[in-house]
């Protein structure tokens, strides 16, 4: 190691950048499934399903801070789509399917009452890499617990900015619940 000028004699193995030019630069990512999902842009959010398909939610037509409703729209790896339109007031953490917690995260994100980098945890753990198009909005699942269960777990391993976004989550439900 090299502080200040001063070298230990340690060895110190360098990662290399990969360069640009080698780099696939096709349409979607690769993940640990071997499915590519192809995200769509121009949403609130846009996250891929383990089969392929991805979700994506949007504000739509007509939406007021009186009437927030979000469209959502799961597209399959085959190019099937399935939409809906979701009132986030009447999302309950405790009971939803994915697609109706991709709408409430995304509406506390656009209120401000929940950062982007917290939501994108909302229902880490849920799909273990499971989830498939059908499932997306046909489950119903108990986000609430999943996010006090992966809160718990942050702190067990001592991982404290974990526990401290999970939290956030917890305390969002939580007031968002209430004025309802």
């Amino acid at each position: 190691m090299n502080v200040n000028g001063i070298n230990n004699g340690s060895y110190m193995p360098v990662q290399k950048r990969e360069s640009l030019k080698t780099r696939n630069t096709a349409p979607g990512f690769q993940n640990s499934f071997n499915g590519v999902h192809t995200l769509v842009m121009g949403g609130l959010c846009s996250r891929g399903l383990a089969d392929g398909g991805c979700v994506t939610v949007y504000k739509a037509e007509g939406y007021s801070a009186e009437n927030p409703i979000m469209r959502v729209v799961t597209r399959a790896a085959d190019g099937q789509e399935h939409e809906q339109l979701i009132y986030p007031a009447k999302v309950d953490p405790a009971s939803a399917t994915r697609t109706e917690i991709d709408a409430l995260a995304a509406y506390l994100v656009d209120e401000k009452k929940l950062d982007g980098m917290a939501a994108l945890r909302i229902g880490a753990g849920a799909e273990k890499g499971t989830e498939s198009f059908s499932a997306a909005f046909a489950e119903k699942k108990n986000f609430y617990a999943i996010a006090e269960e992966m809160m718990k777990m942050q702190y067990e391993c001592h991982n404290l900015a974990g526990y401290a976004s999970y939290q956030k989550i917890l305390s969002a439900f939580d007031a968002f619940m209430d004025k309802g």
